[in-house]
């Protein structure tokens, strides 16, 4: 994703670059590759028809999303390429967080902490509260719930924020509506080129997509990088990490 002109043209570099061609399903020989490596993250693209509803993931992305243990980076169909570190926050603008103020809430922001103190970007955290859809609650006066809602939201943000740097002018954000269609229009309210967002768990079938963050990589044309919950508890790596890439999205 990033190069300097020191080492874009570096043999060096390039000597770090292993080719692997393998026959069988797409999904499950990625998911193989980068468990044998083993890769610290996935690079692939997400393409599909013009326009937001529109959007729609290759299969292979989708299956590795909902398979994957490591970190997934899904870039958009006109990524732009190989660009210089020193660009990297003009062109991302800011990085946009977005959490459920769950355990692993933590991991997620620590995460996103580390690429905005890497390339100085600015930090969005937000947090969406979900309309109330008991139809017995609808009937009653939602005010108080609505406001208690937002004082627990407003004080795991905050504890949230207490542990990113003010250097990095961490803003919390608090809306309510669906999660998938106002994370997106924070993301292009706030010309955000990044979201770090976390994959949902199951203690039988492992690491899942959620509709939410599947909704967003639908609805929002700019750089994701989806966490597993499984990755949260083993990533203690501080080498250069591996990187698994496939453009295959069919």
């Amino acid at each position: 994703m990033f190069a300097t002109n020191a080492l874009a043209n570096d043999d060096r570099v390039l000597a770090l670059c292993e080719y692997d061609v393998a026959v069988g399903k797409p999904p499950a020989e990625i998911l193989r590759v980068a468990g044998e490596r083993p890769c610290d993250l996935i690079i692939m693209s997400s393409h599909g028809l013009t326009g937001a509803r529109k959007l729609f993931f290759g299969s292979t992305t989708e299956r590795v999303l909902r398979e994957t243990t490591v970190p997934v980076l899904v870039t958009p169909p006109a990524n732009p390429g190989a660009i210089r570190l020193e660009d990297a926050r003009r062109l991302l603008g800011r990085i946009v967080v977005p959490v459920d103020l769950s355990p692993a809430s933590l991991h997620q922001v620590q995460v996103a902490r580390g690429v905005a103190e890497a390339l100085d970007l600015p930090l969005v955290l937000l947090h969406v509260i979900e309309p109330v859809k008991s139809r017995v609650l609808a009937r009653l006066n939602l005010t108080g719930l609505d406001a208690e809602r937002r004082e627990e939201a407003e004080e795991g943000l905050g504890e949230l924020v207490a542990t990113i740097p003010q250097s990095l002018h961490p803003e919390p954000l608090i809306v309510f509506g669906d999660p998938a269609e106002e994370a997106a229009k924070v993301v292009r309210d706030r010309h955000a080129g990044l979201v770090v967002m976390g994959l949902h768990g199951m203690p039988t079938l492992g690491p899942r997509m959620g509709s939410v963050t599947y909704r967003m990589l639908c609805l929002t044309p700019t750089l994701v990088l989806a966490l597993p919950p499984a990755w949260a508890e083993t990533a203690r790596r501080t080498s250069i990490p591996a990187v698994a890439s496939s453009a295959a999205t069919h």
